[in-house]
């Protein structure tokens, strides 16, 4: 046998004691939202991807019938249809997924064997899937209806609503039915597991090894149906019989070492894992040797705890020492490649390392395009993240026919409705943006804002939009509809409750743009007072990942109220801008140092003398600590501003203040600079000190 002849999902069994079927009946029990699950019901005939074993194959589901759907967090039996014939049999487990989350576990019951094993019919039953995916993906409803973002009595008047409801009304017995008969079919398991554990111990003793192995496989089980600290319990009574028969590192204490740490992921106590995934590669070291695919499995799942535990540096070197195994043993060039090569291209991503990402995602879109071709799905999804990274690198010309691809490539898939399609959309719109190629932009924007109308999706996802239209139109000289835009966008954002302030500012501060250009100076001021409105009533309302963008669109209002005479404004928000630097960047920043010297002018203009003296101190203080290689500017800087607010210091904090700056203006800007002049006038007694 060769390695060409071996694919993902065959079986090594003996012969005719298991079949490949096509057509199987099974129970299926959906996760719910709060798990990642589905977020809307699944109708019958919905496309899914199936993964049984190594194995993953698209399929289609049918309800018995008088069921229409099945409810996120329920559970139903079906019948599945699978695009090809798979080795299946009697109590198969099986998961569901879509994109990278599992939505569903299922587990055959009944199957029906099927003859026709073409190659041919496979590959054509599969296109047909994927053209069914985009149509069913039309058919789904969305939570994002009209009637559901409207008011309780009006989503009562809406047809589809009631339908749906009345829908559920009918089906809410048989649904609770099948979660009862699927309890039952659980509570008759367990029961012959216990039975026969207790059997075991009975007839061999309770240290036997037969008795820890029905101890995991019954802790399996309660992993399966979610009982994670039942299947604990049992796991840690599995390793304790283990421990006392077997060597400390014997092969069967490190297989109940991995599913005790399995267990302890599955509940995200990764701290617990770490210390029993290291004793378990500890032993596959001296069982097997570092160079070992079982040694090298091991290290990948310690680095997945250090992974989670955001302990990237612990990660990295094992990541890189699976991959070298990997490579070693398969060669450079292997398919079974690709779960190593994306885990540590994320841990380079999160550490930063943009550029070793690149290379790994580049050899990843090399293996997809051999493994799965050039126009399929998971090649276009990795082409869209190979060229989030260039753009990370600020290579953006060399992400523009990455993104093409990709939105090309979905299209012809997927349909313009399904999200991966959207989201090239968006990407490729927001790069020709950055790239200034407008006219290449603003078609795009306008075709993805059309498409979320028609699919009635929720008006907060068409905000940000609208936004970037906004932009885009201004800078073609689209005023009027640049302003139509912006406006719709600002509407939208202040009727949202959940809308951040710093998008606000963004969107008023596109408006002031747009007048701007049409000399509308009463609109500027207008909007100016706004966005004062707005920051007095939600000052923190804040996207934790834009704080960057946040205080500098804060900076711009308060500079923007100073034009326009509106000085006790302008200080409230240098205020409110002061204390997002400190909760975001620090009190010790030079940033928020920068922020108070903004406060201090507005403090001096309307005569808070003492106010101004506390924020001048407190700024000197943070330049003092962190100015010591500072640029040789903003020493010149920071000499004529103490001496424009020298009035403000009393003596003996004037030179307190001054004389460590004095110092730092001798090393970065010599001796004779005019910078040191002008602090000697300030304080004579510099001089004095200086002689």
């Amino acid at each position: 046998m060769k390695r060409t002849d071996v694919e993902r999902g065959q079986v090594l069994t003996s012969p005719g004691s298991i079949k490949a079927y096509k057509k199987f009946k099974a129970i299926l029990q959906p996760h719910s939202e709060a798990k990642d699950g589905w977020k809307v019901p699944t109708w019958n005939g919905y496309p899914l991807k199936f993964s049984l074993r190594t194995a993953d194959v698209s399929g289609l589901i049918k309800l018995p019938e008088g069921v229409q759907m099945i409810m996120p967090g329920g559970g139903s039996e079906a019948e599945i249809e699978l695009s090809f014939p798979i080795a299946i049999d009697h109590g198969t487990y099986f998961t569901i997924s879509e994109g990278e989350h599992i939505v569903a576990n299922g587990m055959c019951n009944e199957s029906e064997k099927v003859q026709d094993f073409s190659r041919e019919k496979m590959v054509k039953s599969d296109q047909q899937q994927y053209q069914s995916i985009a149509k069913a993906d039309q058919r789904r409803p969305s939570i994002s209806d009209p009637g559901v973002e409207a008011t309780a009595q009006e989503a009562m008047n809406n047809p589809l609503v009631s339908n749906i409801i009345s829908s559920l009304q009918e089906q809410l017995p048989l649904i609770l039915a099948q979660s009862s008969k699927q309890q039952e079919a659980n509570t008759r398991a367990e029961n012959r597991y216990q039975q026969h554990l207790d059997a075991l111990k009975q007839r061999l003793g309770p240290n036997h090894p037969q008795v820890s192995d029905t101890l995991i496989e019954m802790a399996l089980f309660y992993r399966k149906t979610g009982r994670y600290m039942d299947a604990e319990e049992l796991c840690k009574q599995a390793l304790h019989i283990r421990e006392e028969q077997q060597e400390p590192n014997h092969h069967d204490i490190a297989v109940a070492l991995s599913w005790l740490a399995m267990i302890y992921c599955d509940q995200k106590k990764y701290s617990q894992a770490v210390p029993l995934r290291q004793r378990q590669l500890e032993s596959m070291r001296e069982q097997r040797g570092d160079d070992h695919p079982e040694t090298a499995l091991s290290m990948t799942d310690l680095a997945l705890c250090y992974f989670e535990l955001q302990q990237w540096q612990l990660a990295e070197p094992l990541f890189q020492q699976a991959l070298s195994v990997h490579e070693k043993n398969l060669g450079v060039d292997h398919l079974d490649l690709e779960r190593h090569l994306v885990n540590l291209e994320k841990v380079y991503y999160a550490q930063a390392h943009y550029a070793r990402a690149e290379a790994l995602r580049r050899r990843l879109l090399a293996l997809y395009e051999r493994k799965y071709g050039l126009e399929h799905p998971q090649t276009a999804m990795c082409l869209y993240n190979l060229a989030l990274l260039q753009i990370k690198l600020q290579r953006l010309n060399e992400a523009v026919p990455n993104f093409q691809r990709a939105l090309n490539i979905n299209r012809k898939h997927y349909g313009l409705s399904h999200s991966h399609t959207q989201k090239c959309l968006v990407g490729l719109a927001d790069l020709y943006g950055q790239l200034k190629y407008y006219s290449q932009a603003e078609p795009l924007y306008l075709e993805h804002i059309a498409l979320l109308r028609e699919t009635n999706a929720e008006r907060s996802s068409i905000a940000p939009l609208l936004n970037q239209l906004c932009k885009i139109e201004a800078a073609r000289g689209k005023y009027a509809e640049a302003e139509r835009a912006g406006q719709e966008a600002f509407d939208i954002y202040t009727q949202s409750e959940d809308a951040y302030t710093g998008d606000i500012l963004d969107c008023l501060l596109n408006l002031r743009n747009v007048y701007s250009r049409g000399r509308q100076s009463q609109k500027i001021e207008q909007t100016y007072l706004r966005a004062y409105t707005i920051l007095q009533k939600q000052p923190l309302r804040i996207n934790d990942k834009k704080y960057v963008q946040a205080i500098r669109n804060q900076n711009y209002v308060r500079t923007g109220l100073m034009q326009f005479g509106k000085f006790a404004e302008a200080e409230q928000v240098g205020r409110l801008t002061l204390v997002l630097a400190e909760r975001y960047l620090g009190a010790d920043d030079v940033n928020t140092a920068n922020c108070l010297l903004n406060l201090i002018w507005l403090n001096r203009r309307l005569m808070h003398q003492e106010e101004a003296r506390k924020n001048l101190q407190r700024a000197l203080g943070i330049y003092e600590l962190r100015i010591a290689s500072y640029h040789r500017i903003m020493l010149e800087f920071l000499g004529s501003f103490v001496e424009l607010h020298r009035n403000i210091l009393g003596d003996k904090m004037l030179w307190q203040l001054l004389l460590p700056l004095l110092g730092l203006c001798k090393r970065q800007l010599g001796a004779y600079h005019p910078t040191i002049n002008m602090l000697y006038q300030i304080c004579p007694e510099l001089r004095k000190q200086s002689v």
